[in-house]
């Protein structure tokens, strides 16, 4: 067995291209997203930007979006 030696950029072209052949463009991504790293707290981003929202504002928005289309 012949071992190949690739590019770091070739074996990134070569897996993106296998993964979205297998898994179509959408499985890929979803695929990636379990590598990717985060950063900053997801807990205080979330509740600075969704606590001044109420319930009702959000089914408002909701109604609105969809009487709008």
């Amino acid at each position: 067995m012949k071992t190949q030696t690739l590019a770091v950029e070739d074996v990134k072209i070569r897996g993106m291209k296998a993964l979205t052949r297998e898994l179509g463009a959408a499985g890929m991504a979803q695929f990636m997203q379990q590598f990717a790293k985060g950063y900053g707290d997801y807990s205080k981003d979330r509740h600075r930007i969704l606590d001044k929202f109420t319930v009702n504002d959000i089914f408002d928005a909701i109604k609105q979006r969809k009487q709008s289309r």
